[in-house]
């Protein structure tokens, strides 16, 4: 894991806070929060033409539904830790009324699958273990999703070299395991 620098001492004081409060564990929070705006000094975190802002990248619909100021640290890291539960029940109940095997969904990181719970949303994340299993119209549905949260470089190799959808999904998650360990 990579510590934080000096200024960025406040920050890392609010994640232990908000760890200490919610049990969440504070080096996945501080993970993710580095990858969602690079530890809150990505410069189009706040870009007024993004729909998702804030330290933690929340759309206002959400932010105002959930009652938070998504550009408050505190604020925003403890709606990503509280809002987890839902997301994890939405993806269930996805799953359950879909494929029904979870299989996919239970060999990934918790923390990783935090992160993707946060970052599609539940039925996004059921999405996925749909398309692993080898559904191409839903992989066909979610692959422009998956390209845009793909580094260039990343992005070639998905199109590249992946052939199968469930290829598609293995390299996928893979890179952005990947993504969330560099921070």
């Amino acid at each position: 894991m990579a510590y934080p620098t000096e200024t960025e001492g406040a920050d890392v004081e609010i994640l232990q806070k908000v760890s200490e409060e919610t049990g969440y564990n504070f080096d996945d929070l501080w993970k993710i929060y580095g990858y969602e705006s690079s530890h809150g000094t990505h410069p189009d975190m706040n870009d007024p033409r993004s729909s998702y802002q804030g330290p933690f990248q929340f759309d206002k619909r959400l932010a105002d539904s959930l009652d938070i100021d998504r550009y408050d640290l505190y604020e925003s890291a403890k709606a990503f830790v509280g809002h987890l539960d839902y997301r994890k029940d939405r993806l269930q109940a996805n799953i359950k009324n879909t494929i029904g095997d979870s299989s996919f969904i239970d060999s990934l990181d918790p923390a990783l699958l935090d992160y993707l719970l946060h970052q599609q949303g539940g039925k996004g994340v059921a999405r996925l273990a749909i398309a692993h299993s080898g559904d191409r119209r839903t992989y066909n549905m979610i692959r422009s999703t998956l390209l845009a949260n793909l580094s260039e470089r990343q992005q070639k190799h998905f199109i590249e070299k992946t052939r199968s959808p469930k290829e598609a999904l293995e390299y996928w998650v893979k890179s952005q395991e990947e993504n969330l360990n560099r921070r």
